[in-house]
């Protein structure tokens, strides 16, 4: 087709056009009938390994957020549906300004690799605002939070709150959540926030100053046994998911690769 379209001998106002004498002189390779079967079923077994793990991972996505609305409390509830055995008391309200120290991210630091990944000495993250691979913004050789702590998008993309493993510098007005109580479960806490609807200013780019950040409010179990439970609970939903999620990769990858290696 790239060499039809390369030959294509009517031009259009943007980019040349096929005519139908063109496609009909067009000459193509087919393989054997038997061959054409083979590569057939071939990837039709692939594209159907693909629907059936996009269907688990769109179940498991539903699961998870399914247990959000039953384990973290609804509407003016303090406790939730669902709990684990022994927990009954009511959550508290608490504003972020005292459950967390909010820094924002200023400058890219002097020393850095401008790359999605490790480089050498450059093997501390640099996050900036965005969502997952695009709050990646590079690699440098020293860090600003040596803890784990939740970094929240807010200018352009606003909220999706993360937790950042330690040893690593925030950028361009990412603002930063560290808690003042290091015996409260990081990953709990940010299931807490991420139920959170950020108020932000929409005029001109989206943007969330720290104040606005800091008034929000949030339920939290005050017993860190109940954190740590729904914490890791959730986490191993979170592997399970990109698990899911790299396997559906690998099998997109395999199938343009042989796209490409067994059609000329």
């Amino acid at each position: 087709m790239i060499g039809l379209l390369k030959r294509s001998s009517k031009s259009g106002i943007m980019m040349n056009s096929l005519t139908l004498e063109n496609v009909n002189e067009e000459k193509i390779s087919l393989p054997t009938y038997s061959e054409q079967q083979k590569i057939g079923k071939l990837l039709d077994q692939i594209s159907n390994l693909i629907t059936i793990e996009q269907s688990k991972l769109n179940k498991l996505k539903q699961l998870k957020e399914t247990l959000l609305q039953k384990m973290f409390p609804e509407g003016n509830s303090k406790t939730p549906r669902i709990r684990f055995k022994w927990f009954s008391k009511e959550w508290k309200e608490e504003k972020l300004d005292d459950i967390f120290k909010v820094i924002t991210g200023g400058e890219p630091p002097k020393n850095y690799k401008n790359s999605k990944h490790p480089v050498g000495k450059y093997k501390y993250p640099i996050y900036s605002n965005g969502q997952e691979a695009n709050a990646i913004w590079g690699f440098s050789d020293n860090y600003s939070i040596n803890t784990e702590a939740i970094t929240i998008s807010s200018i352009g993309t606003i909220g999706f709150p993360v937790v950042r493993k330690m040893f690593f510098t925030p950028i361009i007005r990412l603002k930063t959540l560290l808690p003042y109580n290091k015996n409260m479960n990081i990953n709990f806490l940010n299931l807490s926030v991420s139920q959170i609807n950020f108020s932000f200013n929409q005029a001109g780019i989206p943007s969330m100053n720290s104040n606005q950040l800091k008034d929000n409010i949030i339920l939290i179990s005050r017993n860190f046994s109940e954190q740590q439970k729904i914490g890791d609970f959730f986490s191993k939903i979170d592997i399970l998911i990109n698990l899911y999620n790299s396997k559906l990769n690998k099998l997109k990858q395999i199938k343009e690769a042989l796209l490409q290696k067994m059609f000329v």
